[in-house]
């Protein structure tokens, strides 16, 4: 669940560091603000996060047969993970908007390129952009846990190398970014929460 905004940081590869901190410092200020800016502009990213919301609804039903405690824990950690998710959306969202803004495209071109800069860092999880692994036997599915971050966190790693207008030291940096920082970061925030083993 900590691990969600640390997601934040591939954005830099998507929008470069000038939009990237514009989207960080726009979430800083006031980050209530920011999430219902970026849904009241984004009817897609509205629609994000309403199906999010319905999928943990589902979720909540499914686990009705369950005792009081488990069933309210199991609910409470996927409502946290959904809205530490959207902390990296947010900022994800605005740093694209900042981007196609500084770029010189209309309002509605902006929102649209904003809402893609979050599909390309924090993957969108719709069945239409899913790998055959990640939608076939459950057999299957069980080897795909953690390839959609990946993937995506690869797709952001190789596009940024492919890039000719990207300077050699803005690569490096997008590398160090997604595969060094962001799994260190992750690591450092379980192990804050994880008792000595």
């Amino acid at each position: 669940i900590l691990g969600q905004p640390v997601g934040a940081l591939a954005v830099r590869a998507a929008t470069g560091g000038r939009a990237a901190g514009a989207g960080l410092a726009k979430y800083l200020s006031n980050p209530l603000a920011a999430h219902r800016e970026a849904r009241e502009k984004s009817p897609a990213l509205e629609l994000r996060y309403l199906t999010r919301m319905r999928e943990f609804a589902d979720l909540e039903t499914r686990i009705q047969g369950k005792s009081g405690a488990r069933r309210t824990m199991e609910a409470f950690g996927w409502q946290l993970m959904a809205k530490t998710q959207s902390i990296a959306d947010t900022i994800a969202w605005h740093s694209g908007y900042a981007m196609a803004i500084e770029k010189g495209h209309s309002e509605a071109k902006a929102v649209d390129i904003a809402y893609q800069i979050v599909l390309d860092t924090q993957s969108s999880g719709r069945t239409a952009d899913l790998s055959s692994i990640e939608t076939g036997a459950p057999w299957k599915r069980m080897f795909a846990v953690f390839y959609r971050v990946m993937n995506t966190q690869l797709n952001l790693a190789m596009r940024s190398a492919k890039d000719r207008n990207k300077a050699t030291a803005s690569k490096i940096v997008d590398m160090a970014a997604i595969f060094l920082v962001m799994p260190y970061v992750t690591y450092l925030l379980k192990d804050l929460i994880t008792p000595d083993e």
